[in-house]
C-alpha cells in the first residue's frame, strides 16, 4: 500500500507561489525564519504545510492541525485519504472511473497550453495534481488496463496534472496526466512478446519513467514492427542530442519492480512529446522542437 507521505511544499507569497520545496531542503532554522506558515499543499489547496525536524534529524512535512479537510476532496492529502482504508476509497475511486480518448486528449492540450503560457501559478492554482478539470456529467467509454472496454455512465471525470519532478510514492495507483523533460530512452532486449520501453523522466529524488509494456503494440491500429520503429526514432533523437523533450501523456502510477515509480501507458493516444503524436512521429520519423521551454 502507498504512503502518503508529503515531500514537497509550495513556498507562496502574497498569493503567489516562489518556489516548490523538497521537505529535506529545510532544517528547523531555516522553516522558523523563512518558510513557516507561508508553505502551501503542492497540489494547490488552501491547507498549509508544516515542517518537523527531530532530535534524531528525521525530517517530514505534515498538514497543518485542524487543516486536513482544507485540502481539495480530489486531493491524495486530503484528510479523509489519511488511513489505509481512505487510501484504498482513493485507490477505487480512481480505478473504477474510467475515461475515454477524447476527454484524455483535452487533459494533454490543456496542459501544454498551460506549458506555453508560462504563468505563474497563483495559491488555489497549481503546478502539481490539482489542476483538476470537471468537465461534467457524461458517459464515458475507454479500453482497461485487461484490454476490456468499459462503459461506465454518468460520472463527474476528473484528471489531475502532475509535474514529473514531484512525483512521489503518495501517487502510486491513481490515474494523473503527467509531464516532464525526458532523460533518455531505452528498450528491452527480449523477444517480440516481452518488448518494452521506458522514457526515464527527470527527478532528482525518484526513479521515474513512463513505461511502455507490449499490451501497448497488441492494441488496435498498432503492431510491433510500429512500435520498435517508433522507439528507434526517439532513440535518435533524445538519446543523442541535449535539445528539450516533454512529454505529457495520462495514465496510472505503478511502483517499478525494484525502486522507483511508473506511469504506465496502454494507448498511443494517451500521450504526446513536444505536442507530436506517436502516429505523427512515425509517419515523419522526426519530432518538432519547441518554442518554449520547460
Amino acid at each position: 500500500m502507498a504512503t502518503t507521505k508529503i515531500r514537497w511544499a509550495n513556498y507562496v507569497i502574497d498569493g503567489e507561489i516562489k518556489a516548490t520545496i523538497y521537505f529535506d531542503e529545510l532544517d528547523t532554522d531555516l522553516y522558523e525564519s523563512k518558510y513557516k506558515g507561508n508553505l502551501y499543499c503542492v497540489n494547490g489547496c488552501e491547507a498549509r504545510i508544516k515542517f518537523t525536524q527531530r532530535k534524531n534529524n528525521t525530517k517530514f512535512f505534515s498538514t497543518w492541525n485542524k487543516e486536513g479537510d482544507l485540502h481539495s476532496e480530489e486531493c491524495e492529502f486530503h484528510v479523509k485519504y489519511k488511513n489505509k482504508i481512505g487510501r484504498m476509497k482513493l485507490i477505487a475511486k480512481h480505478e473504477a472511473v474510467e475515461v475515454k480518448t477524447e476527454h484524455i486528449l483535452n487533459t494533454i492540450k490543456n496542459r501544454i497550453n498551460s506549458m506555453k503560457g508560462k504563468k505563474k501559478p497563483k495559491k488555489g492554482e497549481s503546478n502539481g495534481t490539482n489542476v483538476i478539470q470537471n468537465i461534467g456529467v457524461k458517459e464515458v467509454n475507454v479500453v482497461n488496463e485487461e484490454g476490456g472496454h468499459t462503459v461506465n455512465g454518468n460520472k463527474n471525470v476528473y484528471i489531475g496534472s502532475l509535474d514529473a519532478e514531484y512525483m512521489t510514492e503518495a501517487y502510486v495507483d491513481l490515474r494523473k496526466c503527467v509531464y516532464g523533460k525526458i532523460d533518455n530512452v531505452q528498450i528491452s532486449d527480449g523477444n517480440n512478446e516481452e518488448t518494452y520501453a521506458y522514457f526515464n523522466l527527470v527527478n532528482k529524488h525518484f526513479k521515474v519513467s513512463v513505461h511502455i509494456p507490449p499490451a501497448f503494440y497488441y492494441s488496435e491500429n498498432n503492431n510491433i514492427l510500429n512500435f520498435k520503429e517508433f522507439i528507434k526514432v526517439l532513440q535518435d533523437n533524445i538519446n543523442l542530442n541535449d535539445k528539450e523533450y516533454i512529454f505529457v501523456g495520462v495514465g496510472f502510477i505503478r511502483h517499478k519492480k525494484g525502486e522507483g515509480l511508473n506511469l504506465r501507458i496502454l494507448n498511443k493516444d494517451h500521450f504526446v512529446i513536444n505536442e507530436t503524436s506517436y502516429d505523427k512521429i512515425l509517419r515523419d520519423r522526426e519530432i518538432k522542437e519547441l518554442d518554449y521551454t520547460y
